[in-house]
């Protein structure tokens, strides 16, 4: 079936008469033009959206719908579909008011409709590669957090095991100062061999804190970058390990003053004039060094809360 168009395909000016053989304006001949199909049209852009225009011959408005659909689609979902219902409707009824003459009639160009269907192939193809990029960017973004993590968790348990025994070593020597204190003749030179002894395990605690310290600031080089859920539970370990560290770092200074004011107690005693001042603030210094590991231990459990849901990001 053929459709006589009222505006002339040349020109685009308005015919007098849909019946007119020739443009009053230009002069050109007129052919009558082969009906298009709405049908097809809507189907068109049904398979890729903005084919249908392209079918109805405007290469440039399926461009347009296409590219906006894929933003729409990769940003906010719901406009996108909604620029993707549009243009199945719009080839419909462009291709209704072509065949009714009321727009002007322009061609179907099968070059045109080939060549989009490529681009809207690779364009598919693109956004698809760009939203695994991302999905799988995420994944690989918290598993590379976990690796960071579990180098400093390493440090942490082998510090925490060296930790433990240099803590109970101490507490060793303390019982038996409590129980060598109270003798006729105490032993004053082991005693203060013992908390010198003490003194140079836990000053060793060093080492591993300047470990830990740097690991710490590799892993917040790695999670800077983090959004959302990735960057609230990294932020939750940053911050569980560094005041870990910081009560650790407390708590060794503790100790250690614990030790130099026992020893120089000791020396008082062993001498003949104790200085109770000494054996107080040696007191002081192990409550404040207890407390410390304490804290140091249950921000450690909410740093290990915060990693294991950011392993279950993986």
């Amino acid at each position: 079936m053929v459709v006589l168009s009222n505006f002339c395909p040349e020109c685009g000016n308005k015919l007098i008469s849909s019946n007119a053989e020739i443009c009053p304006n230009c002069g050109v001949r007129l052919k009558p033009n082969s009906e298009k199909s709405p049908g097809i049209a809507a189907l068109c852009s049904f398979l890729f959206p903005g084919l249908g225009q392209v079918y109805n011959g405007s290469f440039g408005r399926g461009a347009l719908i296409l590219l906006g659909t894929l933003i729409g689609l990769c940003l906010f979902t719901i406009p996108g579909l909604i620029v993707y219902v549009y243009s199945i409707y719009d080839a419909y009824t462009t291709a209704k008011r072509m065949n009714a003459g009321e727009i002007l009639y322009q061609k179907t160009n099968l070059l045109h409709m080939i060549l989009f269907v490529i681009l809207a192939f690779f364009m598919f193809i693109l956004l698809a590669a760009i939203v695994a990029a991302f999905v799988f960017g995420m994944t690989g973004a918290a598993s590379d957090s976990i690796d960071e993590w579990n180098a400093v968790v390493d440090i942490q348990e082998e510090f925490d095991a060296q930790a433990y025994n240099d803590i109970e070593s101490l507490g060793n020597h303390l019982d038996d100062y409590n129980s060598e204190i109270g003798k006729t003749y105490p032993n004053y030179n082991q005693l203060i061999r013992n908390f010198q002894s003490d003194r140079s395990k836990i000053a060793a605690w060093d080492s591993y804190l300047s470990q830990m310290d740097v690991r710490l600031n590799s892993f917040a080089r790695v999670t800077a970058g983090y959004s959302g859920n990735e960057k609230q539970y990294a932020d939750e370990m940053l911050s569980g390990l560094r005041d870990y560290y910081n009560h650790m770092s407390s708590a060794e200074l503790g100790y250690i003053k614990f030790c130099d004011d026992m020893v120089l107690y000791l020396e008082t005693c062993r001498n003949g004039y104790p200085e109770d001042s000494l054996i107080n603030s040696a007191n002081s210094a192990k409550d404040e060094a207890y407390k410390n590991t304490d804290l140091a231990y249950a921000r450690l459990s909410s740093a290990q809360d915060s990693a294991t849901r950011m392993e279950q990001l993986q």
